[in-house]
């Protein structure tokens, strides 16, 4: 929110975590969103983007990005599917306008996404029984069996990506990752 400090998460020992820490602490939005560091703001240091927060943020988030599609791929599913997938296991027939919701996208662009996975015969749609106007959205056998592959490679990513940090350096980071998008919202 502008003008509001950004969450503080206490730390353990952790040197990447500490510095991730120490860069959230010392970030405030103004009412223009310039970030003021407290000595000067980011506009004048614009040509060191790539020494931010954000942007080690953007690119990790970028190449992890990269790194699940091509496993996804082995198992014939594009980016953002799995997590359509991902909601469906976890409880099936929600409208289309509560998944969209859930997910964070715009009712159109998960209308395209769901029409390339029932045509992979991942799902079905059903017209609501009570209200015509809405559909539901079901799983296939197709897309049950796609729980373990789906939730297997995700796990290889991350065993790859966070390969060198501890159990509880994990458990900062999501936290962390957690208090910026809470802050970002």
């Amino acid at each position: 929110m502008p003008g509001q400090p950004m969450q503080t998460i206490p730390m353990r020992d952790s040197p990447i975590l500490a510095t991730v820490e120490a860069s959230l602490m010392s970030l405030t939005l103004s009412g223009d969103d310039v970030i003021n560091t407290g000595e000067r703001s980011e506009r004048a240091v614009a040509a060191r983007i790539e020494e931010t927060t954000g942007y080690a943020l953007a690119r990790a988030g970028h190449i992890h990005r990269w790194r699940i599609e091509a496993a996804l791929r082995h198992l014939g599913l594009h980016v953002g599917q799995e997590m359509v997938l991902l909601h469906l296991w976890g409880a099936e027939g929600p409208t289309q306008a509560e998944l969209a919701e859930r997910l964070g996208v715009e009712p159109p662009t998960l209308t395209k996404m769901l029409g390339r996975m029932e045509q992979a015969g991942l799902i079905v749609r059903r017209r609501d029984e009570s209200d015509a106007r809405c559909a539901r959205v079901y799983l296939t056998s197709a897309g049950r069996a796609l729980e373990e592959p789906v939730h297997l490679a995700w796990c290889q990513v991350e065993s790859r990506a966070f390969a060198a940090m501890t159990p509880e350096e994990r458990a900062d980071l999501r936290r962390i990752l957690a208090a910026v998008r809470d802050n970002l919202c």
